[in-house]
């Protein structure tokens, strides 16, 4: 039986780097499920980026909430926290306060400035989440 975790022990969880996946309601299809970087801060919410021109933004924008999901698979030690909510602000992304802090989050010190210069070639969109639902379940302890 999986353990529920608690509110610290979910939010310790998703503030780690893992890969997210989103989920954004599509309509007249089922949701569209994107991976991809995300951050997240107790005292803010969960903030994912989006290219201005993509489909991703203008489903964000047409449903105003999303879905995001990550997990660890680590074998015999499988947990996940899922969380849903509102979107409650759309910023621009800037490249120094937004983009470099995720960047750096998920890659090697060694490889962020080519990332950078190899990526940053569009305008791109913050959009933050406020967590409303959780759902999270942790294996390691079973």
């Amino acid at each position: 039986m999986p353990l529920r975790m608690s509110r610290v022990v979910r939010e310790e969880f998703l503030a780690e780097p893992h890969i997210g996946v989103v989920g954004i309601e599509e309509p007249n299809r089922s949701p569209r499920v994107v991976p991809l970087w995300y951050d997240f801060d107790p005292e803010i919410g969960v903030w994912v980026l989006s290219r201005e021109r993509s489909r991703k933004t203008a489903l964000l924008r047409a449903a105003g909430k999303f879905s995001l999901c990550v997990q660890d698979t680590t074998p015999l030690a499988y947990k996940h926290v899922s969380v849903q909510g509102s979107i409650i602000e759309e910023r621009r992304c800037d490249l120094e306060r937004d983009f470099r802090p995720l960047v750096t989050r998920y890659l090697k010190t060694e490889a962020v400035e080519q990332f950078i210069l190899e990526s940053w070639d569009e305008e791109r969109l913050i959009f933050l989440m406020q967590p409303e639902y959780w759902v999270t379940a942790d294996y390691a302890n079973q």
